[in-house]
């Protein structure tokens, strides 16, 4: 299994949620934009034992961090997440936030501190 800094996880909007496959895709290929060490599909059996897992389609994101900074990673992510009305969660080393519709100034409150947990901006 690959050790990634940062894991995504993309929540269906419903139970009949048969496009949550093609939005995890999608937010995939807007991840390969930054400069990222990597960023790919992680299907359920090869996720990380503490993140969860909707069902067997491909809905988590595994990412290396390279040139780019994990708040960027964040920042891309959120944004994504607020123009789409998906639930997205984040984890590092085992440390999960989930993001979901809020104001900029409660998303920059509580990532702050997040980020701070992890000694990183």
């Amino acid at each position: 299994m690959t050790s990634w800094d940062l894991v995504v996880t993309v929540a269906p909007l419903n139970d009949d949620d048969d496009e949550v496959g093609v939005a995890t895709r999608q937010l995939n290929e807007l991840l390969l934009d930054l400069e990222l060490g990597a960023a790919e599909l992680i299907s359920a059996t090869d996720a990380p034992e503490n993140t969860k897992s909707i069902s067997t389609i491909a809905t988590t994101i595994g990412i290396r961090l390279g040139g780019e900074s994990l708040k960027a990673a964040y920042t891309r992510i959120r944004d994504w997440a607020a123009r789409r009305g998906r639930t997205v969660e984040v984890t590092i080393s085992g440390d999960t936030i989930k993001i979901t519709n809020a104001t900029d100034e409660q998303y920059n409150k509580v990532v702050d501190a997040w980020l701070a947990r992890h000694g990183t901006s």
